[in-house]
Order: structure tokens, then sequence, then C-alpha cells
């Protein structure tokens, strides 16, 4: 099957990207030694940027427009080093941006989200998750399913867990599998399923790389699987060159892009630096940028 997310093309949204971006917004934040290297020295300050405070009282704000305003929103004091904040960041850039995009993909009080190619993301903590209960101000009872071949196996792949934030509810489950068809990104029932059939009202990839030269064939039958689910679909890439390589790759399938959401720079980026294992010069940070296609 073809890849068929859009039926029209821009490039309007990579221009948006690379005219108000700078590099700076990388190369300013602390790379991974330096955050061990603090972390080591300063453990009780490491450990309370990671974790989440009591639920505040206060209205957190209804649109999410950047980091210092949710951690100010919540009650999450951090305290004034750049190393506590990228810590915190990257606890939080997973929620808060499924969060921020939730209207984009038409997620309302009940939905169930698919993570292809899940990670990292599928080992944050369930509190970490359970952000966006506050984050996202319609959601009641959300399902997360975690789906892909480096999923690693945990509580949540035997019957899943489920958090709660007074009535609000997020049932998250697991699988450790390839996606091939649109039956591997259905989520398994479990006892209190009233909220679907399993199939995703939303498909969400962090930071696929697919238009890397060496992911591309491992992604075709994913990008596949996704685009036939008729979900809306949530992208987010690693650095502006990753965004570029990526939409270049879609278009190289022969379709263009029809956005609900057009490539930003993602205020809940991660402000932990990486450098590319292949190019050193080249400096990534999860979730950089993001967008929505409409399938």
């Amino acid at each position: 099957m073809a890849l068929s997310f859009c039926t029209r093309a821009t490039t309007t949204g990579i221009a948006a990207v690379r005219h108000f971006t700078t590099i700076k917004n990388v190369l300013t934040a602390p790379n991974e030694a330096a955050l061990r290297a603090w972390a080591t020295a300063n453990k009780a300050a490491a450990v309370r940027a990671v974790s989440p405070p009591p639920t505040h009282s206060a209205v957190l704000p209804r649109h999410l427009e950047s980091l210092d305003a949710y951690l100010a929103a919540r009650g999450w004091d951090v305290g004034a080093a750049p190393e506590a904040r990228a810590l915190a960041s990257q606890a939080l850039t997973y929620p808060l941006t499924i969060a921020r995009h939730a209207a984009a993909l038409g997620l309302g009080e009940t939905a169930t989200v698919a993570v292809v190619g899940a990670r990292g993301e599928a080992s944050l903590p369930s509190s970490g998750w359970a952000e966006l209960l506050l984050a996202a101000p319609d959601v009641r009872r959300w399902r997360l399913h975690f789906v892909g071949p480096e999923v690693r196996p945990d509580r949540r792949g035997a019957g899943g867990v489920v958090a709660r934030r007074g009535p609000r509810s997020l049932a998250i489950t697991a699988a450790k599998s390839m996606v091939e068809t649109v039956a591997d990104l259905r989520r398994p029932a479990d006892d209190d399923d009233d909220v679907s059939d399993g199939a995703p009202d939303a498909v969400v990839l962090f930071n696929p790389g697919y238009g890397h030269h060496s992911l591309k064939p491992g992604w075709a039958a994913a990008l596949d699987a996704v685009a036939a689910s008729r979900a809306p679909a949530l992208f987010t890439a690693h650095s502006a060159a990753d965004l570029d390589r990526d939409l270049a790759a879609l278009d190289a399938r022969g379709r263009g892009h029809a956005f609900l959401a057009a490539p930003a720079l993602n205020p809940f980026r991660s402000r932990k630096v990486l450098a590319d294992p292949e190019d050193r010069s080249h400096l990534t940070c999860a979730n950089y940028a993001a967008y929505v296609l409409r399938s």
C-alpha cells in the first residue's frame, strides 16, 4: 500500500522552522555528559527536577505555550540550574508534546493513542505520563499504547497500568512488536473497555528518523500501516536537518503534506543535547520540531 497521508504539498512549515529557529536553540543546552556530571554532584536537585510535585490546585493554562510557563503553573520548582531544567524537560517532553497537539489530533475526553516505534518514552514512569491528565484540558479517559521492536518488557506488558488524577484516568499498555499492519496498532482489550475497540484515534511517532538512509527500509511497512489506519499522526524530529530529511522522504514516496499542524519548533523539546554518532557536529534533542499530518 502506498503512503497516502496527504493530498497537497507545501514547504511553508519547513521555511517557518528555518526562519525563526537557530542552532543556538540546541547548542546552549547541556549535553548528556554535562547532565550526568551535574546529576552525580547534585543528586537531591536532580531527583527533584524529575519528580512531579503534588497535583497543583491552580488551573493550568488551556494553551500550552512554553516549558517555563508549564512548570510555573504546575508549581514545579526545578531551581535555577540549566541542568535541572534540562532534566525536567527530558521527562516532560513526551507527554507535553502530545498534550500541545491534542486539538490538532482531534482528541477529546476519551481517546486511544498508539505510539509507534516507541523506545525510551515507553520506559517513562507512569507518574510522568500522568502529566497528560493535567496538561490536556479535555481528557477524561485516555488509553496510551506503546508498540515497537525496542519496547522493553515491563509491568505494562502484562495487563498495563492505570494512572489517575482525580476523575481522570490514563491506561498504559505496551507491546514489543514490529508494526506492519493496522492490526499491530490496536491496543489489547481490558476489563473496563468502554472507550473504543482498540483502534487508535491518533498515532504518534517520536523522532522516527524515517528519512535517514539506514532507517528507511525498516519504516516502510510501519508508515503504510499508520496511513492505512486513517488516524491523524503526530511526528517529531530531533533537529531541523532531521525534519527536512523526513519530509523529503515522504515527498519521494510520491505524496505532498496535508498538515493539521505545520512543522514548527516544539516549545516542549528536550533541553538535553545529543551528538549524532555518525556526525558529531550534528547536534540533536528529543522532539526538537513537531507536526501533525492528516491521513
